[in-house]
């Protein structure tokens, strides 16, 4: 399932060509958006671990990229124009009126998190990615002025003065490196002939900074914001603004504003969209069951309860799937598959959302986690009341619904469950119900 969390070339297309998670009308706003900058603007996406920003950022990418290429007749692949032509809402750039043209260029900067110097990491990134897409020639002759780039900045950032110095001796020194302020200059002409080339407005996205280290996270802010200032330049920024402050206090200080830090860096600040997570699932057939698949409708409402981000629902209903497939193979007592139809969607929810909750369960001490869970669940409690035969969902049914479910927990989980038996009107469970939970749960 990994596979379908990436975002590869082949997902953001699938994404786009289905709209799976209802965000194309966002990126045709957030294009449009861009439309309406004139200036060096640095614009913030605030989304939490796994909401699926890189997959946002990654469409507006690949739109502006297909918007390009077909203002510009350059060659269209044929699974970038298979995703656009089934896209209604950003299919056909001419309804959009988008008159500009775009470069876009993508950085990830947790790969280059151990790389001695931001901007060169940077540059040197965003140089490949133009040698591929642009212009071979043009990228070829900016090296010269990237390796000056990044000649100058090790000599000036030398933690070791004496050895430089010994180095550098006999030598004119200011031969040898350039000034920071033509650091900036040169690295304004590096883009500046970029554009100029290519007739173009670049935006740069930078992506997972919130998980780099704190002297590369500030740093790398700090050396775009002092190094690019160019109209013809927007930064685009994926972060969560919650982690992205730690990292920053804890580079200048516990002490430090750094809220206020980013709200001065950033020209806009935009939340994530809140992406149709069930829609995305019914794509990727992750929700396609039998109408009788109670297992999965009850996963379905626990996904809902406890608001798992869309990385977590994707690896939540993976694993539930591939259980459910599995004990349709085997032959079940109904007492038994009525109980796992319960606990197998709580065990899994818990194992990703609340891991000590889980282990509490599978030890015998979660009791009142697994009451907690049945009495705040509509969809279990219909389930248990229909095969029960009773269809009023009343406080007293609800109460010999939790009896029951409590009674057989201590049976099939408890500490002393060895050598009991519980046989009741829903389950009918011994002492080995737990080795065959966990087994299923494992994938054996």
């Amino acid at each position: 399932m990994k596979k379908l969390l990436d975002p590869t070339e082949k997902n953001i297309f699938l994404s786009i060509k289905k709209d799976t998670l209802q965000r194309s009308r966002d990126v045709k706003d957030f294009i449009l958006l861009l439309e309406r900058i004139d200036y060096n603007a640095f614009i913030a996406i605030d989304g939490d671990w796994g909401d699926g920003k890189t997959f946002f950022i990654k469409e507006i990418e690949f739109t502006l990229r297909y918007y390009r290429r077909k203002k510009l007749n350059m060659a269209v692949s044929k699974e970038e124009n298979d995703a656009f032509s089934h896209n209604s809402i950003l299919g056909n750039i001419d309804d959009l009126e988008v008159r500009s043209t775009y470069l876009p260029l993508y950085f990830n900067a947790w790969l280059y998190d151990n790389h001695g110097d931001p901007l060169a990491a940077l540059l040197l990134s965003l140089t490949k990615q133009i040698e591929k897409d642009v212009n071979t020639t043009l990228a070829s002759s900016i090296i010269d002025k990237i390796a000056s780039v990044m000649d100058s900045l090790q000599f000036w950032e030398s933690k070791n003065w004496t050895n430089l110095i010994k180095t550098m001796k006999g030598k004119n020194i200011l031969e040898n490196a350039i000034l920071l302020e033509d650091i900036k200059a040169l690295t304004s002409d590096i883009f500046q002939e970029i554009l100029a080339e290519e007739g173009k407005r670049m935006v740069v996205f930078i992506d997972e900074l919130d998980r780099c280290k704190p002297t590369f996270a500030v740093e790398l802010l700090e050396r775009i914001k002092h190094y690019f200032d160019n109209n013809q330049i927007v930064f685009v920024i994926s972060i969560n603004k919650h982690e992205l402050i730690q990292t920053i206090r804890k580079y200048y200080g516990d002490s430090f504003n750094a809220n206020r830090y980013l709200n001065k860096f950033f020209d806009l600040q935009f939340q994530l969209p809140v992406g149709n997570i069930a829609r995305h699932l019914e794509s990727i057939e992750l929700t396609k069951h039998r109408d009788d698949d109670i297992m999965i409708d009850i996963s379905n409402s626990l996904q809902m309860s406890y608001h798992l981000s869309l990385r977590d629902t994707i690896l939540y209903f993976d694993k539930v799937q591939v259980i459910a497939s599995k004990l349709e193979r085997e032959k079940i007592e109904s007492g038994v598959k009525r109980l796992l139809n319960i606990m197998i969607p709580i065990i899994c929810i818990f194992d990703i959302n609340d891991n000590e909750k889980k282990q509490q369960i599978l030890d015998g001490t979660g009791v009142e986690i697994v009451k907690a869970v049945v009495s705040n669940n509509e969809i279990i409690q219909k389930y248990l009341l229909e095969l029960k035969e009773e269809n009023k969902l009343t406080p007293i049914n609800v109460q010999g619904i939790l009896r029951e479910v409590e009674n057989a927990y201590k049976v099939a989980f408890g500490k002393n469950r060895y050598g009991q038996y519980f046989q009741g009107r829903l389950f009918e469970v011994d002492a080995s119900f737990v080795k065959f939970c966990i087994r299923v749960c494992n994938g054996m």
